[in-house]
C-alpha cells in the first residue's frame, strides 16, 4: 500500500513511489486502471470539438458502460479538472487537456 490516504486528486504523487511496470506486484490498483500499458486508462485526454465531460467519460468507461455508470463517473472527471474547466462543467474547450482520475477505470464486458 502507498499509505497516502490524503488528497485523491494528487495523481502524480503516488506514481513516483510505485515501480513502473510492476505487473503482478501492483496489488493496490486493478490492472486495467494502471496508467501505463497497452489497453490501460490514459493519464490525460485532450478535448476535441463536440466533446463533453459526459462523452469523454463514456469513452473512458468503454462501450459496456451504462448511462447510470457514466452519470456517476463524469462528476469525478469534472472534480479532478475543475481548475481548468471552470465553474460550468457543460462548457469545455477544444485543446484543453484533462487529467483522468485514478479511480476511473473501464467497465468490464459482461
Amino acid at each position: 500500500g502507498c499509505g497516502l490516504g490524503v488528497a485523491e486528486h494528487a495523481l502524480d504523487a503516488p506514481a513516483a513511489a510505485e515501480t513502473p511496470g510492476a505487473g503482478a506486484n501492483a496489488a493496490d490498483s486493478p490492472r486495467d486502471a494502471a496508467p501505463s500499458g497497452g489497453e490501460a486508462m490514459p493519464d490525460t485526454v485532450t478535448v476535441t470539438p463536440g466533446d463533453s465531460l459526459w462523452s469523454l467519460t463514456a469513452t473512458l468507461l468503454g462501450p459496456t458502460a451504462s448511462d447510470a455508470q457514466v452519470a456517476l463517473a463524469w462528476p469525478r472527471l469534472y472534480a479532478t479538472n475543475a481548475s481548468v474547466v471552470g465553474a460550468d462543467p457543460s462548457v469545455i474547450h477544444p485543446g484543453t487537456v484533462l487529467t483522468v482520475p485514478s479511480d476511473l477505470s473501464p467497465v468490464p464486458a459482461p
